[in-house]
């Protein structure tokens, strides 16, 4: 179910920035990217944010938007029709860990029970 909400997220927040930053992103290159950014969010994520541990833990947590910006990044450069900028790649991650939030919240729910 993880897996369905990331493809999800990535799709609509590809979608939203096809919207804020024009000429940066096209159809093709949504469907596309949205292919490659959940491949990597699934597989390289981890390994990334493990080797910035050090520094999340020292800045608390404000170097992850970052390190996923770098993943909407290489997906830019890798994917055909998708063209950001390091700033814009950012605010690309930042809108799709908007878009998993519910999910997170859901999951929270369901494994620590309601709250009181």
């Amino acid at each position: 179910m993880a897996f369905l909400y990331r493809v999800l997220g990535a799709a609509a927040a590809l979608m939203v920035a096809g919207l804020l930053f024009p000429d940066s992103v096209s159809v093709s290159g949504a469907l596309w990217g949205t292919v490659m950014l959940t491949v990597l969010y699934v597989l390289l994520r981890p390994i990334l944010l493990t080797l910035l541990l050090p520094l999340n833990l020292v800045g608390l947590g404000l170097f992850t938007p970052f390190a996923d910006g770098l993943l909407v990044l290489w997906t830019s450069a890798w994917v055909g029709g998708i063209h950001f900028t390091y700033l814009e790649a950012v605010a690309v991650a930042l809108m799709i860990s908007l878009a998993y939030l519910p999910y997170s919240y859901a999951k929270e729910r369901r494994v620590l029970g309601p709250r009181v």
